[in-house]
């Protein structure tokens, strides 16, 4: 659960360095966790019950899920970090 809900914030975190006020960026992030809430298809919460399978010994169920949620989380972190790298601060 936990690694689901730092996805969720770095996505937020990307969206709130890439729009340019910060009301939008959270707007989209609760549109985004719905609408995949929703469909149950969609990157992350697919895998946000699977922690449950761990009370019947399948943890096997749980690793697709954390790489899942580890990519998710890389890849937001890095288009975050791309787009401090070419903003200019100062302005």
């Amino acid at each position: 659960m936990t690694v689901c809900l730092l996805s969720i914030g770095s996505i937020a975190q990307a969206l709130g360095l890439l729009l340019p006020r910060s009301v939008e960026a959270l707007g989209i992030t609760v549109a985004f966790l719905i609408g995949s809430a929703v469909l149950d298809n969609v990157l992350p919460v697919h895998y946000w019950l699977r922690w449950t399978q761990l009370f019947g010994g399948h943890a096997s169920q749980l690793i697709p899920g954390l790489a899942a949620q580890v990519a998710a989380i890389a890849v937001a972190l890095a288009a975050g970090y791309l787009l401090l790298a070419r903003r200019d601060l100062a302005a």
